[in-house]
């Protein structure tokens, strides 16, 4: 049985990008265990409950868009985090190797987001 990760793996993700799709997919997992997964507008999304927190998109040919569904809210102290609309703020992940030098802010959006998620009444 495929997962909504394999899904979005093999069908949205270019070949060149899937080692860095698996790469922040397993650092998010590592942070938060017990996020549901699920396939919505063609991306793969981490959520808890109907509260969508996450999303790993591929929406260009040159990187792999790390999504946090309400990153303008959270506390950004390295500026990794890209976007100017009400909620939604990314990461560009170009390589496996970015997502390692990243890991720490990673884990600490993630974090966030999902204690966030928690409070947030929409």
């Amino acid at each position: 049985m495929s997962t909504a990760a394999d899904i979005v793996r093999a069908k949205k993700v270019k070949p060149q990008f899937r080692e860095t799709f698996d790469a922040a997919l397993a650092l998010i997992r590592a942070q938060e265990t017990g996020l549901d997964e699920s396939v919505k507008w063609g991306h793969l999304w981490l959520h808890r409950g109907s509260e969508n927190l996450i999303a790993l998109a591929q929406l260009s040919g040159s990187h792999l868009n790390l999504q946090f569904a309400n990153g303008a809210h959270l506390m950004d102290l390295e500026r990794v985090l890209e976007g100017t609309g009400k909620d939604m703020r990314h990461i560009k992940l170009k390589t496996p190797a970015q997502v390692r030098d990243l890991a720490p802010v990673i884990s600490a959006l993630v974090k966030q987001s999902v204690e966030l998620g928690q409070t947030m009444v929409r």
